[in-house]
């Protein structure tokens, strides 16, 4: 956590001086560099699960490719133009989506501890936006 917080405060910072485009870009770009040769060094698997992905599975990938970099791209704009601590605590509410679609389309039940968790989460998120 204290690396993605770092690594928040580093895109705002690029963000600023670069504009939210440009700094996506090389941040998305450096991040490939880097992991390029981990993926040759796992090639075997890199290329197993290649070889098993169909074509809907492909255009599944694409559309959250699509959805990734338009989030990003806000992301990046709302750590260019706001507060950087306020746009990262905003940003942790992401978790709503993806819970609510699992509650709703595949049925997921949360038990009452994670319910209690989930609601320390959003209360906190709360708690951080607010001008008290």
């Amino acid at each position: 956590m204290i690396l993605w917080g770092a690594g928040d405060f580093l895109a705002g910072v690029a963000s600023r001086s670069l504009g939210e485009k440009r700094a996506f870009f090389w941040i998305q770009l450096l991040m490939w560099v880097l992991i390029a040769p981990v993926m040759y060094f796992q090639k075997e698997s890199v290329l197993t699960a290649l070889g098993s992905i169909t074509f809907f599975d492909f255009l599944i990938l694409v559309l959250v490719g699509l959805l990734q970099v338009g989030g990003y791209l806000l992301f990046f704009k709302g750590m260019r133009l706001g507060q950087i601590g306020l746009v990262s605590a905003l940003t942790s509410a992401w978790a709503i989506v993806p819970l609510a679609v699992s509650i709703l389309f595949f049925k997921e039940i949360v038990n009452p501890v994670q319910w209690f968790f989930l609601s320390l989460i959003f209360i906190g998120i709360f708690l951080s936006v607010g001008s008290w």
